[in-house]
Parts: structure tokens; sequence; C-alpha cells
């Protein structure tokens, strides 16, 4: 079976990550360093790529 990019939870997790990182950037602020950040951001993919089932389709 295959679902909307759109309905994809990885997708969606990034482009939250790329609006916090523009929101700190525009801020001036950083609330993690730069290395926690993306250590957690691969964390979070690495979950979401072993419980995604699905194929997407564009």
């Amino acid at each position: 079976m295959e679902k909307k990019w759109y309905l994809s939870k990885t997708f969606w997790v990034n482009i939250i990550a790329i609006a916090a990182l523009i929101g700190q950037s525009y801020l001036g602020e950083q609330f993690l360093p730069a290395e926690e950040q993306a250590i957690i951001l691969g964390a979070v993919n690495l979950v979401l790529r072993f419980v995604t089932k699905e194929k997407l389709t564009w």
C-alpha cells in the first residue's frame, strides 16, 4: 500500500526541524548545541524509518 507524501511523519518531522533551525537563526539564540540537535534529529529519523511500512507516492 502507498500513501501520499503529505501524510509522511518523516516529512513533517523534518519540516518542523527546518522551521526550528530557521527560528533559531532568526532569533539569534541556540537552544541546544548543533551536535545535540543533529543527534536528536538523526535518532528521530532512524526511529521513523523503522516504523515506516508504506511507500510514498508523489
